[in-house]
């Protein structure tokens, strides 16, 4: 319903699809969708196929690893994840920690957390964070397609919309938090990287 440019986000691992990955990602080709973003998972057996259709690829990640593998798949772009709330600007490298704690929903898949109170109490039994009990209270309510009860211990990380306990849900956030000093627009993040770009290859050439 739009001539802009617009993309379709797929899930390539995850306990919620409700059709095989490979069949969102034909319909998306077909379609010619402008932009096949990916996430969880490996999009190597999908870049070819898309580029020959003229669909761009991005995979967003959540390490270097991965970011490495994303790049020698040939990706058009690659978005780091993060999520820049004033918890994270206050955060340092060593104020997060990487556990299964937040397993509801998506046991036992480590993930780096900040250390929050609520992640600080119930570290010594991160297990129970996978055990999906049916008798975990729900703590609030997040968005994933539409609005949805989130029990404790919760996969789904908290946007701007998310009501209830927001200080017991799953603040996902690297190391690289310690580099956050400020929280700026990503235009302007994406002109202050094209100028120092610029820079760069001008220094290279002797302008």
């Amino acid at each position: 319903m739009t001539s802009k440019p617009f993309g379709v986000n797929v899930l390539l691992e995850g306990p919620h699809l409700p059709l095989p990955e490979s069949a969102f990602v034909d319909a998306c080709i077909a379609e010619r969708v402008p932009v096949l973003s990916f996430f969880w998972g490996d999009p190597t057996p999908y870049v070819e196929k898309a580029h020959k259709t003229g669909v761009k690829v991005c995979d967003q990640v959540g390490s270097v690893r991965v970011a490495k593998r994303a790049a020698a798949a040939g990706v058009d772009f690659i978005i780091a994840q993060g999520v820049e709330k004033e918890k994270v600007l206050a955060a340092t490298e060593e104020d997060t920690v990487r556990t299964t704690l937040f397993g509801n929903g998506w046991p036992n898949a480590y993930h780096r957390t900040l250390r929050t109170p609520f992640v600080e109490h119930w570290l010594p039994e991160e297990r129970r964070g996978s055990e999906q009990r049916p008798d975990e209270p729900i703590i609030g309510e997040v968005t994933l397609g539409g609005r949805i009860p989130l029990p404790r211990f919760g996969a789904i990380p908290p946007a701007q919309d998310a009501t209830g306990d927001i200080d017991a849900m799953d603040f996902l956030a690297g190391q690289c938090s310690g580099l956050v000093r400020r929280i700026e627009p990503a235009a302007v993040v994406v002109r202050d990287v094209v100028d120092e770009a610029v820079r760069i290859r001008q220094k290279e050439h002797g302008r």
